[in-house]
């Protein structure tokens, strides 16, 4: 579902500027803007369950990138299939590697083939241009999620 120049500026003015806890503020739908660093996209949080089709499971934070030449909106914050989004909250996102990569934080446990079982918040990252997700906060081995948040 496309948004206009208009519904993106709707967006920034109804949103805090700095990360929150994992908790919509009240009467919000999309918040923790941020601008990638060449100013085509804009990654925010939302719990609104219609941004896109692969969204289904309901009124859960997610993380969505808009393109704003198009208006296209993708899910980022959604299971390595891409069929769905996070199985908990994801929030906090931060462009890195030149807008390359988005970073960050979610409690869901769906979002990269190893497991992820630690039952606390963990730190991924997306490659924009292939869509795959990193889980950062790994074991030194790689092969699961830390011991704790």
């Amino acid at each position: 579902m496309p948004l206009s120049a208009r519904a993106a500026l709707g967006i920034l003015t109804a949103t805090h500027l700095l990360a929150q806890p994992p908790v919509p503020p009240a009467g919000t739908d999309a918040f923790q803007p941020v601008f990638s660093p060449e100013g085509r996209h804009l990654a925010f949080v939302s719990a609104a369950p219609s941004l896109t089709t692969n969204d289904t499971h309901g009124r859960v934070m997610d993380l969505f990138l808009l393109e704003l030449a198009t208006g296209q909106v993708s899910l980022v914050s959604a299971t390595p299939d891409g069929a769905d989004g996070g199985s908990g909250p994801s929030y906090a996102p931060q462009f890195a590697g030149g807008g390359e990569w988005l970073v960050f934080e979610s409690l869901a446990t769906n979002l990269v083939a190893a497991a992820d079982a630690n039952g606390g918040e963990d730190l991924f990252a997306r490659h924009l241009a292939s869509g795959q997700t990193r889980l950062l906060s790994a074991r030194p081995d790689g092969s699961a999620a830390g011991n704790g948040a």
